[in-house]
């Protein structure tokens, strides 16, 4: 578990993120904005997602996304084909484009039937 240090702490977020990427872990960030709660089409994704992304092509991570969708009526995740860092950031896309386009992807997946998914 990475804590989200705030008040001027961002830093060490994104430090332990690196190093815990670098030690061969995994990690899971829920970026989805939820002000209205866990809503069935997600409105967005935070942009600090991007700003991990460019902080680990910066130290020399380059990790794959795995973009994923929670079906909650049918208790199953669907999780798309990985995408690496340097492969979203290629896009040249802005912070809030980037973040729009993995939100546009994941709601894309929770449209998709278990067996659409399947066959991707």
């Amino acid at each position: 578990l990475i804590s989200i240090h705030k008040n001027g702490k961002l830093k060490l977020t994104l430090d332990e993120t690196i190093a815990s990427l670098k030690d061969g872990q995994n990690i899971v960030i829920y970026p989805e904005v939820s002000d209205k709660g866990y809503l069935k089409v997600l409105e967005g994704f935070h942009e600090g997602c991007v700003l991990l992304m460019n902080y680990c092509i910066k130290n020399n991570v380059d990790a794959p996304i795995y973009i994923s969708y929670y079906k909650k009526e049918e208790k199953t995740y669907i999780i798309d084909k990985p995408v690496y860092i340097s492969q979203l950031l290629s896009l040249n896309l802005t912070r809030k484009q980037l973040a729009q386009k993995l939100c546009d992807r994941c709601n894309e997946l929770g449209q998709m039937s278990i067996e659409e998914a399947k066959n991707q």
